[in-house]
């Protein structure tokens, strides 16, 4: 893999929803192509088997060298409702073999930036802001003498959220809304510039097509048809445009639109002014041209 590759930490909540799946596989695809350089993936809800079915689609990918971690610090968002896209997944992989041993989200991620020492990675974020507040909150330990914070500043140079509404401030986003103290943390009190992805980058693009004729073994194509009950394979594709624009920037089919002052509040809810520090991502080219692309991206890779 080259140096140049972007480095590329991911946090996501696959379990509710199925398009983390989807996600995961377009960073899986990209990590294996040297597109980027997958240095984690974390998962911010408290129910383990999402993952779990993660960890299942980087087996099917073959990739190894990649570490998963879970959420060890709190209770928030777990039970069946948080599993119904991720369980039958994961226990149909690891059938026969036992679920894997994960270590916890912050104690991975400080050791990932302490190991870096450099100011170049990008954070994405595809869930609740959970994760990221955890680590932002930490203190020295045995791994570095530095507080989360620190670690944050001194490796982190790219924010990229999926999250946010920018359409219409009365319509609640569930990501920002899912853990409020930390989206007010995160968001309200942001380290830097951020990026949000929200409808406006892919909420409209239905994707998943390609699965039904795919490998019947392709934990991805579980994961979809779980939360479709078995009646299909499409979903829509906030997390997917998220992850593919993290690794491949616009390409023509988004464009930032910068100068964004940005808030949010306990609801959910986004507010924001020109002037800011922050962008959001729009979407430039035609339905039929981004939904293509994604649905390729998550198969095949870029």
């Amino acid at each position: 893999m080259s140096e140049k590759a972007k480095k590329i930490i991911l946090d996501h909540d696959l379990g509710s929803d199925c398009d983390d799946a989807g996600a995961i596989a377009i960073l899986m695809k990209g990590h294996l192509q040297g597109r980027c350089r997958a240095l984690a993936v974390t998962h911010t809800i408290a129910d383990h088997y999402g993952q779990y079915a993660a960890c299942a689609i980087a087996g099917y990918y073959g990739v190894t060298d990649v570490p998963f971690g879970i959420n060890l610090e709190n209770d928030r968002l777990s039970g069946e409702e948080y599993r119904a896209s991720s369980k039958y997944a994961a226990e149909k992989y690891f059938a026969g073999r036992g679920l894997p041993e994960l270590e916890g989200n912050v104690g991975l991620l400080r050791r990932v930036l302490a190991a870096n020492g450099r100011k170049d990675i990008s954070l994405v974020t595809i869930g609740p802001l959970t994760t990221v507040c955890g680590l932002l909150r930490s203190g020295p330990d045995g791994v570095s003498p530095k507080t989360g914070r620190e670690l944050f500043r001194e490796n982190v140079s790219e924010f990229i959220c999926g999250g946010c509404n920018f359409v219409d401030s009365a319509v609640s986003d569930w990501n920002i809304a899912a853990d409020p103290d930390a989206s007010d943390e995160v968001v309200n009190r942001a380290l830097m510039p951020m990026t949000f992805v929200g409808d406006e980058g892919g909420g409209l693009i239905v994707t998943g097509s390609y699965l039904e004729a795919c490998d019947p073994g392709y934990p991805v194509r579980d994961c979809y048809l779980s939360f479709n009950k078995g009646k299909g394979f499409t979903r829509y594709s906030w997390d997917l445009a998220t992850v593919y624009y993290a690794i491949m920037g616009g390409c023509g089919l988004w464009e930032k639109k910068n100068g964004l002052g940005v808030r949010v509040n306990g609801a959910g809810n986004t507010f924001f002014s020109p002037g800011g520090e922050h962008a959001c991502l729009v979407q430039t080219a035609g339905d039929a041209e981004v939904t293509e692309t994604l649905d390729r991206a998550m198969m095949y890779g870029m």
